[in-house]
């Protein structure tokens, strides 16, 4: 039987757990919306993406409708006394003129908007509404019904089926995540359209997995892992209901990327952050509809701890809000534990280590990876939760953040290499493109060796570092010839530096350069596109150490204990 069907939904929440649950969704939602507007998509707030590029203020509005519809979608299956507001947010959705993103619609050439076009947030929006339809049909007024289905036909069903989209073909999360909007409005909707698309859809899967690597390393980050495997996830979840288990998931990368939280967690809260996946602290159980639903295809395989929490609804940002209800089902009291101590990506080139006082990631990789970064030989050290040595992640999402030609100007600070620990070789910085690439020299448990000489724009120098992980803390070793200038070594913390003597301390970590060099301390302050709630932006400050060197050749050596 399916799940998610008024019946079962309204039976969880008549339990014990289920009322205790709905009672404090029920207190934030009259905390957060009682006597509230629904918000209107205000045009000058789209006008202010084409004219200065600002995504944020049209989508605090946009994302503020369907974090409403998430709670409301629960509220209306407590109390028939919601289905009124409910309708409403539904009504405020469908009245939107587009569902897709400015950021996502916009022809800089022609300066027109395409609405046929159909992004991650429309194909988003078109499931929360298929499914809230499919789930509360008979609760809901005939005219709402129409207007949904009419909306969904029109916004996404025709657009899918009078042209192509180019994320049908690329290897990201825009894959999963759109394949899972349209395909979920087909299952919902339209079930008798659904074969002549079947294919099609399946293949879009198919890419999302081919960029993933066979070890399950997820280059886009753990937030992106949570955001394109969530809804592959939900996708086969929903199918299965419907057709037969598929072969995909029970394949052998299927399974390690389910594992890919466990295995990349450094600390309670703190993961590998390559990419835009970095952040000061990143609350896993935001993904709790994700491991609920392994839950239910794979049983105990994968034992991940659930613990619903209704303050992943705001913190989710996503309108799934049965699934929230259900997993009350399968709570567990399981330790969210790491696995495998130390891992080694062999294709993504990046190794993790860990030990009892400290946790350690490098990578080499290339510059042109899936939200890419200029970062080869850039590493993190993280203890007690607090990343010493970081990469700092996403920047706030702008209209020139995604322009490959301007992405990496300093003023994007957190994309270029000058907000990374990599050195800075006669004052030029680290190069975009798929040509400036690191090469992997020796990797053991404990040591990671990297020439990163073509990470740069061609030149007479050469650079390699050498990274030694000991019990206590990390031993980093450069070694460079034809500097014409200088070479700076510059190391990046998330807490301020202070000199005491001849040593760098940061909070319980020292730094110590082999050859005395005092450094030069700086900052850079940076808006952070992950956050704790996806409706508030939060500030971050990166403190740089530079060390300089004016030698054309030699070796440098830094010792960092911990």
């Amino acid at each position: 039987m399916y799940s998610y069907n008024y019946d079962n939904l309204k039976r969880v929440a008549n339990s014990p757990k289920g009322k205790e649950f709905l009672k404090k969704v029920e207190r934030d939602y009259l905390s957060l919306y009682s006597g509230k507007i629904i918000p209107a998509s205000n045009y000058s707030l789209i006008k202010l993406y084409y004219k200065e590029g600002d995504r944020a203020q049209y989508e605090r509005e946009y994302f503020e409708k369907r974090k409403r519809l998430t709670f409301l979608q629960l509220l209306a299956i407590k109390d028939d006394c919601y289905i009124d507001e409910l309708e409403e947010v539904m009504s405020a959705i469908c009245d939107e003129f587009t569902w897709v993103l400015p950021a996502h619609n916009y022809n800089s050439n022609t300066q027109t908007f395409d609405r046929t076009v159909i992004d991650l947030f429309s194909a988003e929006t078109a499931f929360y509404l298929s499914e809230t339809l499919f789930v509360l049909g008979d609760k809901l007024s005939n005219d709402i019904k129409y207007r949904v289905k009419l909306s969904v036909e029109d916004k996404i069903i025709k657009n899918y089926e009078s042209r192509t989209f180019w994320w049908e073909r690329c290897h990201s999360n825009w894959a999963s995540v759109c394949g899972l909007g349209v395909g979920l409005s087909y299952l919902y909707l339209f079930p008798e359209r659904y074969e002549a698309i079947k294919d099609r859809l399946e293949t879009c899967f198919e890419n999302y997995l081919s960029g993933i690597d066979e070890e399950g390393y997820c280059y886009e980050g753990l937030a992106y892992w949570g955001y394109g495997f969530t809804f592959f996830m939900l996708f086969y979840e929903v199918y299965v209901t419907f057709n037969s288990r598929p072969e995909i998931l029970d394949r052998e990368k299927v399974y390690k990327l389910i594992s890919y939280p466990l295995v990349s967690q450094m600390d309670k809260g703190v993961y590998i952050p390559f990419a835009d996946g970095g952040c000061r602290y990143y609350d896993i159980n935001r993904h709790l509809p994700c491991f609920y639903v392994i839950k239910k295809l794979y049983g105990d395989k994968f034992n991940y701890p659930i613990k619903v929490d209704e303050k992943c609804l705001t913190t989710n940002g996503k309108a799934l809000g049965f699934r929230f209800l259900l997993a009350l089902e399968c709570e567990n009291e399981v330790e969210y534990v790491e696995e495998n101590k130390n891992v080694y990506y062999k294709y993504a080139e990046v190794l993790l280590y860990k030990n009892k006082n400290y946790s350690f990631v490098a990578k080499s990789g290339n510059n042109k990876e899936l939200h890419n970064h200029n970062d080869i030989g850039v590493f993190q050290i993280v203890k007690d939760s607090k990343r010493l040595i970081v990469d700092i992640g996403a920047a706030r999402y702008t209209k020139n953040y995604f322009i490959q030609s301007e992405k990496y100007k300093e003023d994007i600070f957190v994309c270029g290499s000058m907000s990374h620990s990599v050195p800075i070789i006669d004052n030029k910085y680290q190069e975009y493109g798929e040509e400036y690439v690191g090469k992997v020299l020796e990797v053991t448990k404990n040591t990671f060796e990297v020439d990163i000489t073509n990470a740069y724009a061609k030149g007479d120098h050469f650079v390699k570092v050498r990274y030694e992980l000991k019990d206590k803390g990390v031993h980093v070793k450069y070694t460079f010839s034809g500097i014409k200038d200088n070479i700076v070594f510059r190391f990046v913390s998330e807490y301020e530096p202070t000199l005491r003597n001849n040593e760098v301390v940061v909070e319980n970590m020292t730094i110590t350069s082999k050859n005395g060099i005092i450094p030069k301390f700086g900052k850079g302050e940076y808006l952070s596109h992950l956050r704790s709630n996806i409706l508030e932006e939060e500030r971050g400050k990166a403190f740089l150490i530079d060390y300089t060197v004016k030698a054309n050749s030699g070796e440098e050596e830094f010792y960092f204990e911990i």
